[in-house]
Formats: structure tokens, sequence, C-alpha cells
């Protein structure tokens, strides 16, 4: 912008002219506005449809008339309200409306109210737990309150002969009635609480308990004990449902039905397709990839490794293209993701929107090592 003068000169001569803003009306002389925010209360606004282009059609041919015709259509418009006297306003000052009018004396009175009644405690009791919930640093202030209690000879006695093991941050404490400690093989930095519950289940089959019951409803936690049931010396079950349909999933007998090579490819498989750390294939759900997977020792082979390194080589990546390009065409060929992309696009003819296609080459390979390291952890 300095060397303008020097390298635009008519562009700057514009500028001072005042170019750089919009006169739409000469009742208003100090209503001048931007030159985008002119086009979009204009001519956007006379021609928009609902849903965009894709509100209508997406053959290329109409979708070039809508851009070709709506200066046109905006004018005509305009021309029509001017007619049966629409859109007809002189000056306009909102905050002389009498909604607005009324919105500020009930504020006024709302700041009286605060000052005169509400004024020694002017914070509402919280109503929203779960809202409340949602921040992280509330979460850890939570359990660091309930440990700092829970170690209290007063609520230790309640405990009677239960043992308690609590998470606080990076270590676990085991609570009795009489005394509490740090367990140190159960010290942890993992980043998700559901990978710690598996750890935590191990631990209590080596303590010789004779069953480990997980409660969560989370798919996250039923894979993760699918996957390191074979590794739990003692039968795992989890506790799922509502209060009034409880139900008590046997991972023994889950693993058995399913092989235990699929359930050993589960956490790749879940990761890859979509987790809390990364987005799942638009329409393309879970069912049909663990299908894919049952029918193919291959792929099983693929999320395993996958699953249990956490790390991504060109080799494996190819290997995961060659499954997403079946995950959207069954009977395709090609093992190339970008490929199968095009392919895709041209048997459509190009009518198809954005998220039917699989993502390109470069989206895949930024996304697939992040969601396989955040469930492996650390120990």
């Amino acid at each position: 912008m300095s060397r303008l003068p020097i390298d635009h000169p008519e562009v700057h001569q514009q500028f001072m002219h005042g170019g750089f803003s919009v006169q739409l009306g000469s009742q208003n002389p100090f209503g001048r506005i931007s030159v985008d925010q002119t086009i979009e209360e204009t001519v956007n606004r006379d021609t928009q449809t609902a849903g965009g282009t894709k509100g209508f059609s997406l053959k290329r041919a109409a979708v070039e008339r809508y851009y070709l015709t709506s200066e046109y259509r905006s004018n005509y418009l305009k021309q029509l309200r001017r007619m049966v006297g629409r859109g007809m306003s002189h000056f306009s000052h909102p905050d002389l409306q009498m909604p607005r009018i009324t919105r500020d004396e009930a504020d006024v009175q709302s700041i009286v109210k605060l000052l005169e009644d509400d004024w020694t405690n002017p914070f509402d009791p919280m109503k929203q737990w779960s809202k409340f919930l949602r921040s992280l640093a509330n979460k850890a202030n939570l359990i660091r309150f309930l440990v700092a209690e829970w170690k209290t000879p007063k609520l230790r006695d309640r405990l009677n002969d239960k043992q308690l093991y609590v998470a606080s941050e990076e270590s676990c404490l085991h609570i009795t009635k009489d005394q509490w400690a740090e367990v140190a093989s159960l010290q942890s930095n993992q980043e998700e609480a559901d990978t710690r519950m598996i750890l935590n289940a191990a631990h209590a089959a080596e303590e010789g308990y004779s069953a480990v019951v997980v409660t969560a409803d989370d798919t996250n936690v039923l894979l993760l004990c699918l996957a390191f049931s074979a590794n739990i010396s003692c039968p795992l079950f989890q506790n799922c449902g509502t209060k009034n349909r409880v139900r008590y999933l046997d991972m023994t007998k889950l693993r058995q039905a399913l092989g235990d090579c699929v359930c050993n490819a589960v956490i790749g498989m879940y990761a890859y397709t979509g987790c809390d750390t990364l987005s799942a294939f638009a329409g393309r759900g879970k069912l049909r990839a663990l299908k894919l997977i049952m029918r193919s020792e291959h792929f099983q082979e693929v999320f395993r490794k996958l699953g249990q390194s956490g790390e991504l080589s060109m080799d494996l990546f190819k290997k995961l293209q060659a499954f997403t390009c079946k995950l959207y065409t069954a009977s395709t060929t090609t093992e190339d993701i970008n490929t199968a992309r095009h392919q895709l696009f041209c048997a459509q003819c190009g009518e198809l929107e954005s998220s039917q296609l699989p993502p390109c080459e470069s989206s895949a390979t930024s996304a697939c090592p992040k969601p396989s390291r955040a469930w492996l952890g650390q120990k």
C-alpha cells in the first residue's frame, strides 16, 4: 500500500476520491459502506437461493448461467421493488426504533436488579453440570478435590472392607480403610482415559481377582476390551446399557466368535475410520469397514500393524489406500486413492458432493498416524 501512488497511481487517485466505499442512496450522506459489503447487500442478497448453487442444480451449465445472469436478476428485482413501493427507506436509525428501545430498557432494569438485589452473590447456581465438566481444568480440579477428601480418615472409614483405586493425573492411589498409598505399577502418562481403564483391568487380574467388570457405554472401551482381552488373565466383562436395561458383554465369548485376527485389527480399524481425534468417512460407516476386514485376512494384518505400532510406513500406507478404495467401491481394482477418487468423480459425471468422494492422498497421510498413537498412549 505504501507504493500504491508509485506503482498504481490511478488506483491511488480513485481511493483518494472515496472509491473504496459506496453510497447507496442520497438520503443519508453518512451511510457509505465498503464495496464487498455492498455486493453482499445488493447482488448476492437478491440472487441467493436456499442452499446456494447446490440447492437447485449441480450441473455446470446451470451454475454458469446462475452467475452470468445474477447481475441482471438483481437489477430486475430492484426495479420491481421500486415499482411496487417496497424497499423505499429514508433515514432509518435502529437505535430509535421501538424494539430496540424496549430491549435497552429491559437491560437497564436487569442491571439495576443486579445492583440492588443480587450483588451479594452475582453468580447463579450451577445448573448444567455436563457443560461445566466439559472443561478439562474443571475435571482435573474435581478429581483432585475428591482424592483429597477420600484420603481423609473420616471418608476412609466408609470403605469398610472395600478397596478404592483412584487415578489422578499421572498417579494412581490405592485407598483402604486403614491407609492410602500410590501404586507404582499404575503410574501412567496415557492421554486417553479409555486406555488407562485397560491398564487398571490388567492390574486387577494380576492381583488375583476372579473377574473384571468395566462399566462404560463407549464403543472405544468395547473395542479396547475386545483387543486386549487375550492379555488379561481373568474373565473380562463390559457393563453397558441404561438403568433399566443393563447388559454384560463377555469379551471372551466375543473374541471366540470373531476370531483373534479380527479382534487384533479392530483398534486400527476404529482409529482409521473415525474416532475422537479423526473424522469418519462420510457415508461409510464402521459396519461396512468391519465386514470388509472380516472377509479379508490381508486387511486384518494391515490394521493389526496399524493398531499395534502407531507408525505409518509407506508400505502400510499403500495398503490403507487399497482398503479405502474398496470401502468406497467394492468392485474396484485400483489401489491408489487419488485414482479411485478421479474414477468415482468421472463415473458420476461430476454430479456429486465432495463428501461422497474418498479423501485425497495428502489428507489421508496427515491423518493416519495420529489416532493410533493417541489410542496406544504411553506407559
